[in-house]
């Protein structure tokens, strides 16, 4: 995964590839909350499969691509059958309303991508120095290596998920689409080393080329509401203020 969809990290795919390839394994990079964001330069890249989706930078949903390199070429197998015509990959055809959807989507974001990249990196910087002010705001993941639209952040004293049920009028989510069905923290979070308590009171914020700093400015007073609501009830923010350990309350919690 080039930029994880939760936390906003970006793998170093140029030094891991070749670690890939020295012990004869193909790589398969994920580059959907990547691209039109980072640069993704398949000439520098050994990189043999590299898939993307069309409804992350505004285009149709039910879309995406699957970069195949030609050289060395890379054999692909069926998953299903029933016709021939797909160069005997999928039956069906391709749809051609959604390709051209997703194309012109991508040529936008190459057009946009400058200007983009430094909107949301500094919405995201507004968001981020206006809620660290709450104490106990905790930033997960690596500030100078993460994607520019987004930021994952902990709120020590809440769960998640009481919090984003707080957060009227805001999108925002407690983990990735991929896992909004299940109850245990997030396993990205966890092997980061963040604490499962701590992983259950972690929010993800993204923001997007129609982002505004109004929009930053409003999620901000919601948020900064909903959480200060929810630890006026919260036995572990009371312990914290009272001068307790936050490392030491979370383990005797789990």
């Amino acid at each position: 995964m080039h930029a994880n969809n939760e936390t906003g990290v970006v793998q170093d795919i140029e030094r891991l590839a070749p670690i890939v390839k020295a012990n004869g394994s193909l790589l398969h990079v994920d580059a959907v909350q990547s691209a039109g964001r980072l640069t993704l330069d398949m000439q520098q890249w050994p990189v043999d499969l590299l898939s993307l989706s069309a409804h992350k930078l505004y285009g149709p949903k039910g879309v995406g691509a699957l970069y195949v390199r030609a050289r060395p070429r890379v054999r692909l197998q069926a998953l299903l059958h029933g016709g021939d015509q797909e160069g005997r990959l999928r039956p069906g055809t391709v749809p051609t309303h959604q390709v051209v959807g997703m194309g012109e989507a991508y040529r936008l974001a190459a057009e946009e991508a400058e200007a983009d990249n430094r909107r949301t990196a500094a919405l995201k910087q507004r968001l981020w120095h206006r809620l660290v002010e709450l104490d106990g705001v905790f930033r997960n993941g690596a500030e100078d290596a993460c994607a520019p639209h987004i930021i994952n952040l902990a709120f020590a004293g809440v769960h998640g998920e009481a919090l984003a049920a707080e957060l009227q009028g805001l999108a925002v989510a407690s983990g990735s689409a991929c896992t909004s069905a299940s109850a245990a923290p997030s396993h990205v979070l966890r092997a980061m080393g963040v604490p499962d308590q701590l992983a259950h009171s972690s929010l993800r914020f993204s923001f997007g080329r129609f982002s505004t700093e109004q929009d930053v400015d409003d999620a901000v007073e919601i948020v900064r509401a909903g959480v200060e609501r929810l630890r006026r009830f919260s036995p572990i923010w009371r312990a914290y203020r009272n001068g307790e350990a936050l490392a030491t309350l979370y383990d005797r919690a789990g």
